[in-house]
């Protein structure tokens, strides 16, 4: 899957994967990341910011989810935590809650 490789790419880039040793463990993360969270639209959307942008903000942004995703896989058992999504839309719970109410607003509509 060409989306795995590109994901992999930009969170080695990021320091995010190792340059060797769990590179099995590895890749069943990638695709269960790129595959159950960012799902295909996800995807698309970082290849857009990825077309639009340089590589460095892809990479962050790439980072930035795959750190948001870790701490919640983590945290589902003990009940969740938003700190990473808070960190990358800089840690203030009203920007948090306006994308919150953007995304409800958007359904409405197209519902």
């Amino acid at each position: 899957m060409v989306d795995v490789r590109f994901v992999s790419n930009h969170l080695s880039l990021g320091s995010r994967l190792p340059a060797s040793g769990r590179a099995a463990e590895d890749r069943r993360l990638v695709h269960k990341f790129v595959v159950d969270y960012l799902r295909q639209d996800g995807a698309f959307l970082l290849r857009l910011i990825a077309h639009n942008t340089n590589s460095i903000t892809t990479t962050e942004v790439v980072c930035a989810l795959w750190d948001y995703w870790n701490e919640r896989r983590g945290a589902a058992k003990i009940g969740g935590s938003r700190d990473a999504l808070n960190a990358v839309v800089g840690g203030s719970s009203d920007a948090l809650n306006a994308v919150s109410a953007d995304s409800t607003n958007l359904k409405q509509h197209v519902t």
